[in-house]
């Protein structure tokens, strides 16, 4: 396919290039994510291979790299046309006791090269393949990930490669001042308000865990206990309500690990939760780039040990969020961010929140864009995402729904939870998820 020489960056990325920047001294030297897919069998070399050659036609977009047009300074995504590098895949045979420890391993590791923005892993057990493939995230989003293996799988059983839909974003946007500076104030008042508030619960306050790994638990939830937690959602906040019933279950589960530490419910818990706007203000067909958006949501620790109160406040935000435009605001007021050098916008974006960057990240994709139950032939057990986290706030819980199956990660800094903190948090979660007398 044919690429145009350059791609502005919208608002939201420029956001995920601070994120970048505030990684830039950790292990994996960036904000990365995986996306992890557990087949049922045994994938081989030469599979992989053939995997690794569907992606030719994107080598321009995949090596590019970003810079500023020269007179107005707009940042974009420049295009490298005589790019002949492929994403690295390796290809692993190891015991099934090494794969989550292999799987750590992958998400502290930086990319091979600068311009190298995916790659892959294959770990082969004796009966199942772990494909590891690893996203920047100045380029692709979880959903974006997510809509590139859904192509990979429909361009499999032919010889078609993977080709996908121009990015939609050749203009600069410097146009619409007024509108931009109207989202503005708008964002500046809530954050005004919320300083005004007690103090936010901050887990870190990453100066010691600046160059500190990341690492994960995970819970996955069977069909029918995923059914049961979606039915308690509507019974206890009505339909399409499961996305603030998961946020309060993080909020109440993070809350209880404040309190082991000593917490007296003088703070507040602030979760900023991403939202997908794909089929909103974004075009349901964008793969590349950032389409997502804030919806913040602030609860009070001492609120925050009832589910069901903490779930009718969540629901409450969510709805005056969604209906006052403020997701569209954040992202159309940070285009006037993009002149901010970046080490500046970073160190802004650090504290944004009331001198934090909140509490813990949460996100919650409430349908896999791959949605076959087979990924190059093999059955796919499992989906799920590894994210990893700038040091601050340095944790984060996200949740995906693949084929009526939901599974949890708890991602965090090394330093920010310790081990025996982290085990009590996923104890938490499971029995807010599982456990009925919690309901």
């Amino acid at each position: 396919m044919n690429f145009s020489h350059k791609y502005y960056l919208n608002g939201i990325d420029w956001v995920n290039n601070a994120l970048h920047y505030q990684c830039c001294h950790t292990p994996a030297a960036g904000n990365c994510f995986i996306i992890v897919l557990e087949l049922q069998g045994r994938v081989t070399i030469e599979q992989l291979h053939q995997l690794q050659q569907k992606f030719r036609d994107l080598r321009p977009l995949l090596n590019g790299h970003i810079t500023r047009q020269k007179f107005h300074l707009a940042p974009y995504w420049k295009i490298l046309p005589a790019a002949t590098a492929l994403p690295e895949f390796d290809y692993r045979e190891v015991a099934e006791t090494a794969l989550n420890s292999e799987c750590r391993d992958y998400i502290n590791q930086p990319f091979q090269t600068g311009e190298q923005h995916l790659a892959g892993r294959c770990l082969v057990t004796a009966e199942q393949t772990t494909l590891l493939f690893k996203f920047d995230h100045r380029l692709f989003d979880g959903r974006g990930g997510e809509m590139l293996l859904a192509a990979l799988q429909d361009c499999w059983q032919d010889e078609n490669i993977v080709s996908c839909k121009e990015p939609d974003c050749l203009s600069p946007q410097l146009s619409k001042w007024q509108s931009r500076f109207d989202s503005g104030k708008k964002v500046n008042r809530w954050l005004r308000e919320l300083r005004q508030g007690s103090p936010l619960l901050t887990f870190s306050d990453g100066t010691e865990v600046t160059k500190a790994p990341s690492n994960f638990k995970i819970l996955h939830l069977t069909e029918a206990q995923t059914q049961t937690v979606f039915k308690r959602a509507e019974a206890s906040l009505g339909p399409f309500m499961n996305t603030p019933y998961l946020a309060a279950i993080t909020a109440t589960a993070l809350s209880k690990l404040a309190r082991r530490r000593g917490e007296n419910g003088q703070h507040r818990l602030m979760l900023p939760m991403t939202v997908d706007l794909r089929g909103t203000t974004a075009a349901s067909d964008q793969l590349f780039f950032n389409q997502w958006s804030l919806a913040p949501l602030v609860v009070n620790c001492h609120t925050a040990d009832s589910l069901q109160t903490i779930a009718k406040r969540c629901q409450e935000q969510f709805i005056n969020i969604c209906h006052s435009g403020f997701m569209n605001d954040i992202r159309n007021a940070n285009l006037l961010t993009r002149i901010v050098p970046l080490p500046i916008f970073a160190h802004i974006s650090n504290n944004i929140f009331a001198g934090t960057a909140g509490s813990c990240s949460f996100a919650f994709i409430p349908q896999s864009s791959l949605a076959k139950e087979y990924f190059i032939g093999y059955h796919i057990n499992s989906l799920y995402h590894l994210p990893t986290l700038p040091p601050r706030p340095g944790i984060g819980i996200f949740m995906t729904n693949y084929r009526q199956r939901l599974t949890v990660t708890i991602s965090y800094r090394e330093g920010v939870i310790l081990e025996e903190e982290a085990a009590y948090l996923t104890q938490q979660l499971k029995a807010l998820l599982y456990d009925e007398k919690n309901y």
